[in-house]
């Protein structure tokens, strides 16, 4: 289960995946049909949704949550333990809800985040535009990425391992 903590509506976030996988404008999955390309999304959208069990599955393992739930996380916590009853339920033996945070309005936070991971028994990936994280939040981290565009290919950094090495492969 992946609950996404995002600004934007979900419907942007789904286009934005559905993009991604199809290689396409997400914003014809929004609906601009005077985009090129919009005769292939149509028929790459009609693929996707002519296989309903692909869409069950994102919907049962994918929620969507605001920031401001962050500030209070009682209730979004209270909704996934609900959720990892529900799974629990239907056979799965663990479960390890992912909390994916897109983007860190606050760097303050990894420190808080990185202790509601320890308690509650969750995954959190989050992304933070700010380059800059100090001592005091890398503490908290297990692992940090940094991401490098280059012409025809993305450099992946690992920039922080605990106990380990830093590395880039592109």
């Amino acid at each position: 289960p992946v609950v996404c903590v995002i600004e934007e509506q979900p419907a942007i976030w789904r286009a934005r995946s559905l993009g991604r996988w199809t290689g396409l404008d997400p914003r014809i999955f929004l609906g601009r049909s005077d985009l090129a390309g919009a005769d292939e999304a149509a028929s790459a959208l009609a693929q996707w949704q002519a296989r309903p069990n692909e869409w069950r599955a994102l919907d049962q393992r994918q929620r969507f949550a605001t920031p401001e739930q962050l500030d209070d996380p009682s209730e979004l916590l209270a909704a996934i333990e609900r959720w990892r009853i529900e799974l629990a339920r239907l056979g799965r033996a663990s479960v390890w809800p992912v909390l994916v945070i897109d983007a860190l309005d606050d760097r303050s936070r990894v420190a808080e985040l990185a202790q509601l991971a320890a308690r509650h028994d969750l995954i959190v990936l989050a992304s933070l535009d700010d380059l800059e994280i100090g001592r005091a939040e890398d503490r908290h981290v297990d692992l940090r990425l940094r991401l490098h565009p280059h012409e025809d290919a993305l450099e992946i950094e690992l920039a922080y391992q605990r106990l380990g090495p830093r590395a880039r492969v592109r």
